[in-house]
């Protein structure tokens, strides 16, 4: 559970998990590797209020605690369980989107689908 030291609004934070697996056979160095990652909604939280995130399935919903604190409870609505590794790391991040452009589909063995013909074939990303 995160506490709000300022007004803030959620959106451009995420919560990644890490993992380092000590049996990953594919990586020749030891990295903590990105696995999972939750993007914050833009929704606002005051200051001295709480977030929390359950990996489960469920509604997201603001409700008051018997303390009597505001509490913004997300759901990752993950299916599977998110922290089941000892070496798991939970870090909070803020982001900034630099740019965004839609992507092509790709079929089964990886050939890329024409571009419509005004699509700008230039774009690198």
């Amino acid at each position: 559970m995160l506490k709000a030291f300022a007004n803030i609004h959620l959106g451009g934070y995420a919560l990644v998990g890490r993992s380092f697996l000590l049996n990953d056979t594919e990586c020749e160095r030891c990295d903590k590797k990105i696995r999972h990652i939750y993007n914050f909604p833009n929704h606002r939280v005051k200051k001295g209020e709480y977030v929390l995130l359950v990996t489960g399935v469920g509604t997201d919903k603001k409700y008051t605690d018997i303390e009597g604190d505001t509490i913004h409870k997300f759901h990752w609505n993950s299916a599977e369980c998110i922290w089941n590794n000892t070496s798991d790391e939970a870090v909070l991040i803020q982001y900034e989107v630099i740019s965004k452009h839609e992507v092509p589909p790709l079929d089964k063995v990886g050939a890329q689908t024409p571009l419509p013909p005004d699509t700008d074939s230039s774009i690198i990303i």
